[in-house]
C-alpha cells in the first residue's frame, strides 16, 4: 500500500521569478533522484517518488484554480519498510520546512494522507 504526502500554498498573488528560483532550488537539494536510480537498479532501498511540485509542458509551476494555490504537489513514499517511510515523511517535511522558511509569505498546508502535518512554531519545522 502506497502512502503519500500532499502540499500546497496559497497566496494572492503568483510567484515571483526570485522565488520560483528558491523553489527550483529546494527540490534540487532534496533531490531523490540518486536513490531511486540505486532502487531501479538494484531493487533494493528507495522506492518512493521523486519531490516534486506540479508542472506544465514548459516547466513553469502550475498554479491551481480555487483558492489561489501557487504551487501544489504530492510524492509517494518508500514503502519497502516502515523506517523508510518514516525516513521519507521526515526527509520531505525538511524540505517543506526550507521552503517555508525561505518564502514565508505563503500560507501551506501539508498532509500525509487525510492527516495534517503541523507547524510546530516554537521550532519553526513541521511536525510529522
Amino acid at each position: 500500500m502506497s502512502l503519500s504526502i500532499y502540499y500546497n500554498a496559497t497566496r494572492d498573488h503568483p510567484l515571483t521569478a526570485a522565488e520560483k528560483g528558491i523553489v527550483s532550488a529546494n527540490l534540487k537539494q532534496f533531490s531523490v533522484e540518486e536513490k531511486i536510480e540505486a532502487y531501479q537498479q538494484t531493487g533494493e532501498g528507495w522506492n518512493g517518488e521523486s519531490y516534486t511540485f506540479y508542472t506544465d509542458a514548459d516547466g513553469d509551476f502550475l498554479a491551481g484554480e480555487e483558492d489561489q494555490v501557487v504551487l501544489e504537489g504530492a510524492t509517494t513514499l518508500p514503502d519497502s519498510s516502515d523506517e523508510m517511510t518514516e525516513e521519507a515523511l521526515q526527509y520531505f517535511c525538511n524540505a517543506l520546512t526550507q521552503l517555508r522558511l525561505a518564502i514565508p509569505t505563503l500560507k501551506w498546508e501539508v498532509d500525509f494522507e487525510d492527516i495534517e502535518i503541523k507547524w510546530d512554531d516554537s521550532f519553526k519545522r513541521y511536525v510529522p
